[in-house]
């Protein structure tokens, strides 16, 4: 019987908690959410519902954001054919843990019976045509995105097939005809239907600019825009802006119509007229500034076209107003265009251009006061905000420095940092004071700096796997340092580019004990740790390919990463055996506790043929890198390999050896991006050091010294010059009779990573005993042009040397042609035609260059 009383009581008790939870979510007191959390999803991810949220952790529990939230996830779920989900929102406490609940019951979907198009018209080779788009089939999940894709593909096609202002309604109704069962709450029936417009087709006359191509894209996509009935009028608009970009002011379009055997067609008729070209271009109402001073600035500031004496009317307007920016900057805060005329010349070709204008007076700071600053000195302050007593106000320098005021306090830890009066009010005065002829300013700066804060506790939401001082490692503050804004973006770029989270954020709180302190909160979301990438490739040198890569990131929540990595080919010509290459590599970052020391020990294995010998090879190497800077990375490795060399021209080559070596490097990157530069220098220069007591074998002993600095230029409108300049130096150390070079060591060019044009390691001095120096340098240039979409086209220069026992930047051999490259989902596709220059007799005139996938 006790036990039965105290099973009750809790139970009562129990209910009244969930109660007490569900009444918070309707009563106004200030409630701050620590997680918040989804219970009975099967069909979608947290991750995924996430972004349909207006609360997060951290806020303030308001009782319209949870709504609006609960709204928004069950039209989501609408969206994809789930129309009866229910959901139930609650808080939860846990451990002094306050949680919003999202429980939800996602229902039965709705499913499509059938999906009709009926056209008015009949027309059954266009029936057929649509119901290829259609891929809702019986049994199909209703999801209206896939009804919404389908009309725009009816709609496209029917432009395509020239019905101009088709119509097209929908229906949707329940379908009687299908039993309902355990996994769908109803059926429904979809008709789609169709009147068509009148069947339509274009024509141009007089075009000799444009094609007929390029006019009818122009069309199509205008159509494709929604064109309603006046399509004609805006046609002939759209066509005139195009010739008035180009410079043909005075082209004049008209249309007319015809009928034949076809249907209707609608003729654009042409008159060009000519090229026009600005025979003078000058200024009216500039007493300040001279005619000829204003003359320079707008063309210093044109369009390329105007630039080159071309009318083109909007160009002219927008250059114009830049002019007049640059005399707002001057302190003519008043100046303005009053008008931009046009008088025709006499022989139609040319256009005189004035251009009216307003300077009005110059306003001159007459003297600055700052109050309220006390991190920062007045001349500081007056620095920043670029305001000086005497000088002209900029308005525009001015804006742009209180925004860099206001970064300057926050990254101080300043972050309550205000102006009081930056913007005009009933309490504050302006920011600006002028006279009453504009002609004399006054800077009067009032702010509040507000506390200094420092960081209070830090905690960190979100960890799975991950271990908690791998977070903290990687953040630019820890408690009681000041919090400056600049330390809380860096710790967050610092935990994305672990690669290790899907998401994170950083966010600050208010310290209740302590006005001086922020609560710091760190939100991640680890990211899926295994990925496995695979594919195949061909290069005409090497074959057909296969790569593949396996990696594991994060093992035992310390962000160590192991990758193993595959490669294989089998080569078209000159086959002898199937190679491959196989790595298994660990990456141990912060090593023994160094602050951003990595260690990255690798176990290889490959056999490879080399056009004068083959090499099977086992190698395990020890490279530890630091960053030195943001740019600058240093490596230290240490590399022992062993090495089987056969198939060689010379006989004498084959056999086994070691080879141990140490190989410091410098690495400098200032590209923009690494994978797909566009400006930018990377340079790397790199040591090879060998010698038996480093475990070579006795006869082996040799240094390398190599240097490679790329430069990319954009030059604007995806077009890129590269620049590449390499070179190296070895050297045999080994004095013992018949030593060399091994021929696994020795340079090598020719192929499209050093001398296009050449075949890979065409140019080599492997059929010679390496018992001095070998050295080479290497010149790439290449400029590459946007030809269509994603495809490049690319011409370029090559030129390299291979000297034995000299060293010389000339006595070069080139490589010169072009090249296509392209971006695919399955990797880029590259073709590169190679000529060489003044080729030796006996060798081949031009080599082809041809992969698809991973070079």
């Amino acid at each position: 019987m006790i036990w039965f009383l105290m099973a009750f009581f809790w139970f009562g008790l129990s209910e009244c908690q969930i109660q007490a939870q569900s009444e918070v979510l309707h009563s106004d007191r200030k409630i701050e959410i620590d997680a918040i959390s989804f219970k009975g999803l099967h069909l979608f991810s947290q991750q995924e519902l996430s972004g349909f949220l207006h609360i997060a952790p951290g806020d303030s529990l308001e009782r319209l954001k949870v709504i609006e939230s609960e709204g928004s996830i069950q039209h989501f779920y609408a969206l994809h054919g789930y129309e009866n989900i229910k959901i139930q929102t609650r808080l939860v406490r846990q451990e002094g843990t306050i949680i919003l609940e999202f429980d939800i019951q996602e229902g039965k979907p709705t499913r499509v019976d059938r999906v009709e198009v009926l056209i008015d018209s009949g027309l059954p080779e266009l029936q057929k045509k649509i119901a290829s788009y259609v891929d809702l089939v019986s049994g199909d999940i209703f999801q209206q995105d896939k009804l919404l894709e389908l009309k725009r593909k009816i709609r496209d096609l029917l432009i395509r097939e020239g019905y101009i202002g088709s119509l097209e309604e929908s229906t949707l109704f329940e379908s009687q005809e299908r039993a309902l069962d355990a996994n769908t709450s109803r059926w429904i029936q979809i008709q789609i239907h169709l009147k068509l417009g009148e069947k339509i087709r274009f024509g141009y006359r007089g075009n000799k600019l444009f094609t007929r191509g390029n006019l009818d894209a122009l069309v199509k996509d205008l159509l494709m825009g929604g064109a309603g009935k006046d399509f004609i009028h805006l046609i002939k608009n759209k066509i005139a802006e195009e010739y008035h970009k180009v410079g043909y002011a005075w082209v004049r379009i008209s249309s007319y119509a015809v009928k034949d055997t076809l249907g209707k067609k609608i003729i654009f008729s042409m008159e060009e007229g000519p090229l026009v070209r600005i025979e003078r271009l000058e200024f009216e109402g500039n007493d300040v500034y001279s005619s000829k001073y204003l003359e320079e600035l707008f063309f210093s500031r044109a369009s390329s076209l105007v630039k080159n004496g071309f009318y083109v009317e909007k160009d002219i307007q927008k250059t114009s107003e830049l002019v007049i920016e640059h005399l707002k900057e001057s302190g003519y805060l008043n100046a303005k265009v009053m008008a931009v005329h046009d008088s025709l010349g006499k022989n139609h070709k040319d256009v005189s251009v004035s251009i009216y204008i307003y300077e009005g007076d110059q306003t001159v700071v007459e003297r600055w006061k700052v109050e309220g600053t006390r991190a920062l000195s007045h001349q500081e302050v007056a620095g920043m905000l670029g305001i000086q007593t005497g000088v002209p106000l900029n308005l525009y320098s001015l804006t742009e420095g209180l925004e860099h005021l206001k970064k300057a306090y926050r990254d101080l830890g300043y972050l309550d940092f205000k102006i009081l009066n930056e913007e005009d009010s009933e309490k504050n005065q302006s920011l600006v004071l002028y006279d009453q002829d504009y002609r004399l300013a006054t800077v009067d700066l009032r702010v509040k700096e507000g506390p200094l804060y420092r960081v209070g506790a830090i905690r960190i939401d979100g960890l799975e796997k991950t271990k908690d001082f791998v977070i903290r490692r990687e953040l630019a503050f820890s408690e009681g340092e000041i919090l400056g804004e600049s330390l809380i973006l860096q710790s967050e770029r610092n935990l994305r580019k672990l690669g290790i989270f899907s998401d994170v954020s950083i966010r600050i709180f208010e310290d209740p004990g302590h006005s001086d302190l922020k609560l710091v909160r760190i939100a991640v979301r680890e990211a899926d740790r295994g990925l496995l990438t695979w594919g195949p490739g061909i290069r005409n040198d090497l074959g057909i390919r296969l790569f593949s890569q396996l990696s594991y990131t994060n093992l035992w929540g310390l962000d160590h990463t192991a990758l193993v990595t595959l490669n294989a080919n089998r080569r078209f010509r000159l086959y002898h055996f199937p190679e491959f290459q196989a790595q298994v590599a660990y990456v141990w970052p912060h090593f023994l506790k160094f602050p951003s020391l990595t260690f990255r020990p690798t176990f290889s294995a490959g056999k490879t043929q080399y056009i004068n010998f083959a090499a099977e090879s086992i190698t395990g190497s020890l490279v530890f890198e630091k960053p030195l800077s943001l740019k600058y990375r240093a490596q230290l490795g240490y590399t022992l390999e062993k090495i089987h060399q056969f198939l060689a021209l010379d006989p004498v080559n084959d056999g086994e050896l070691t080879v141990g070596s140490v190989s410091p490097k410098m690495i400098l990157d200032f590209r923009d991006e690494a994978l797909n530069p566009h400006s930018g220098v990377y340079s790397i220069v790199w040591l090879d050091y060998s010698a038996p007591f480093l475990g070579s074998s006795k006869d082996v002993g040799f240094y390398r010294v190599q240097w490679r600095n790329d430069y990319h230029c954009s030059l604007g409108k995806h077009i890129v010059w590269y620049f590449s300049a390499r070179t190296g130096y070895e050297k045999n150390l080994n004095t013992m009779p018949g030593s060399y070079i091994p021929l696994i060591k020795q340079f090598a060019l020719g192929g499209i990573g050093s001398l296009r044009g050449y075949q890979e390691q065409e140019l080599n001095v492997q059929t010679l005993p390496i018992m001095g120096s070998l050295t080479y340098v290497n010149y790439r240039t290449q400029l590459d042009f946007p030809f269509a979409g994603s495809l490049k086209l690319g011409v370029f220069l090559d030129a390299a040397n291979l000297l034995l026992d000299s060293y010389s930047l000339g006595s070069l051999r080139y490589g010169t042609g072009f090249g296509f490259h392209y971006e695919t989902p399955v990797g880029p596709i590259n073709l590169d035609w190679g000529f060489k220059i003044n080729r030796i007799a006996g060798t081949e005139p031009y080599v082809i260059h041809f992969s698809i996938g991973v070079l």
